[in-house]
């Protein structure tokens, strides 16, 4: 992991969020649209919208993220406003 991918947290586990840029940028770099992701998560498209905007989720939730996360490695660099998103599945993991 470099270091402007550890200056980024994708999940606050104290608050339930999401950086919601960087998870938004961490989907696209795999190649998935918001709707594909969450079929593929098996959340329903208005909880990814919330963890997008940055809302608390359920932890089952946050963690059917991750999981569907580290299903697929990033294939784009997508930048959001502060920071280069292309998170690896270890990070992923180590944040669940």
């Amino acid at each position: 992991m470099s270091a402007l991918e550890s200056t980024v947290s994708l999940w606050d586990p104290s608050s339930g969020r999401f950086d919601g840029c960087a998870l938004r940028a961490a989907v696209v770099a795999r190649g998935w649209t918001v709707r594909e992701f969450a079929r593929t998560a098996c959340l329903s498209r208005a909880c990814l919208y919330r963890a997008i905007g940055g809302r608390p989720i359920s932890d089952r939730a946050a963690i059917r993220v991750f999981e569907t996360l580290v299903k697929r490695a990033p294939i784009l660099v997508v930048r959001c406003q502060h920071a280069v998103a292309r998170y690896s599945g270890d990070e992923a993991t180590s944040l669940a």
